[in-house]
């Protein structure tokens, strides 16, 4: 058996969760993986706990591939319907953002700011990322937390004060 390192894992409040991976490289296993991930997290009811206390398992992979080749789309949801398209529950939902078709984005994608969040993982420059953070608030946060961690090398604290502002000789600022 090998361990499985997850990219994000969150826990709500609510109790559900939400698993985020980013994949540059297909290897050709990515519908498994992500299923194997969403059930794992879905698996994790306390024996002798009454099923409909299930919480929601939620994964979205952040993909810079398209998955299915013959139906290219920007970002997708799949879940468990019937053959009529009634949904079976809500508990279980994988996402797919596809990082290499960001110019396939719907206006509902765009509305939910996906095609900003995706432009901000292309990024090459500092530039692009400071172009980006103007546009929004909370990529500027996500922005300030990547600048400082840099900053702050392998030795950062996994939690504490973070600076607001940040500036260096060595990076540029995140701040707008």
């Amino acid at each position: 058996m090998w361990d499985i390192i997850l990219d994000v894992n969150v826990t709500f409040n609510n109790g559900a969760h939400l698993d985020l991976e980013m994949q540059v490289i297909d290897e050709g296993n990515w519908v498994e993986r992500s299923l194997y991930y969403t059930c794992r997290n879905f698996t994790s009811l306390i024996k002798g706990s009454m099923y409909e206390n299930a919480k929601a398992s939620i994964q979205i992979g952040l993909l810079n591939y398209t998955l299915f080749e013959n139906h290219p789309s920007f970002y997708n949801t799949f879940d468990l319907r019937d053959k009529n398209g009634n949904l079976y529950t809500d508990k279980f939902s994988i996402g797919v953002v596809d990082l290499t078709n960001i110019s396939l984005a719907t206006d509902e994608d765009k509305r939910y700011n996906i095609d900003k969040w995706a432009m901000l993982f292309k990024a090459k420059t500092w530039e692009e990322i400071k172009m980006l953070a103007k546009q929004d608030s909370s990529i500027k946060d996500a922005a300030t937390t990547v600048t400082w961690a840099i900053l702050a090398g392998p030795a950062a604290p996994a939690y504490g004060s973070k600076p607001t502002r940040l500036t260096s000789s060595r990076s540029p600022t995140c701040t707008t």
